[in-house]
C-alpha cells in the first residue's frame, strides 16, 4: 500500500511541471508600468494657452477675377514693403508703391491711411505685404494685421526679398 501512495505521489508531481521548453510570461508588470508611464505623462503635460492664428486665405485668380470688359485696366495690389531697423518691437519702416496712401511711419499710421483712403480704393482692393530679407516675423504680421484692422481682407504675403521701394 506505501508503494502505490508513491506512485500516485510521483504521478501528480510530474503532472505539474511545465514542459521543458515552454516559457510562460507574465504580462501584469508590464501591465502596471505601461499604465504608470501613463499616468506620469498625463500629469507632467504642460497645458498652455494655444497661440493666436492670422486667418488668411490663399488667393488664386480664377475666371471670375477676369474682368469682362477688355479694355478695363487689370487690378493692381498695393504693395506694402516692410523693413526692420534693428531688435526692438517698435524698430520698422513701412513704405508702399501707392500715392493715394501717402508717408507711413508705423502700423497705426498705416491703419488711419486705409481708412482715409476707402473712398478712392476699391472694397476689394489687393494687397501684398513684402518684406525685406532681414525682416523680423513680427514687424511682417503686423503689417498684415494692420490692412486687416482697416477693413480690407485680400491681403497675401510675398517671399522675403531685397525690396525695391524706398
Amino acid at each position: 500500500m506505501s508503494r502505490a501512495v508513491q506512485v500516485s505521489a510521483g504521478t501528480r508531481h510530474r503532472r505539474r511541471r511545465m514542459p521543458a521548453g515552454v516559457i510562460a510570461l507574465n504580462l501584469a508588470p508590464m501591465i502596471d508600468v505601461v499604465f504608470l508611464l501613463l499616468i506620469y505623462f498625463m500629469l507632467s503635460m504642460n497645458f498652455t494657452a494655444q497661440e493666436r492664428a492670422i486667418a488668411t486665405t490663399v488667393m488664386q485668380e480664377s475666371a471670375s477675377d477676369v474682368s469682362p470688359d477688355p479694355f478695363a485696366l487689370p487690378e493692381q495690389p498695393i504693395m506694402i514693403i516692410v523693413r526692420s531697423t534693428g531688435d526692438e518691437v517698435s524698430a520698422y519702416r513701412v513704405s508702399t508703391d501707392s500715392p493715394a496712401l501717402g508717408a507711413i511711419q508705423n502700423f497705426d499710421a498705416l491703419v488711419v491711411a486705409l481708412e482715409a483712403a476707402r473712398s478712392v480704393l476699391e472694397p476689394d482692393q489687393r494687397f501684398v505685404i513684402a518684406p525685406d530679407a532681414a525682416t523680423r516675423w513680427e514687424h511682417t504680421v503686423g503689417a498684415v494685421a494692420a490692412v486687416r484692422r482697416s477693413g480690407f481682407n485680400r491681403v497675401r504675403m510675398a517671399p522675403p526679398a531685397e525690396a525695391v521701394l524706398p
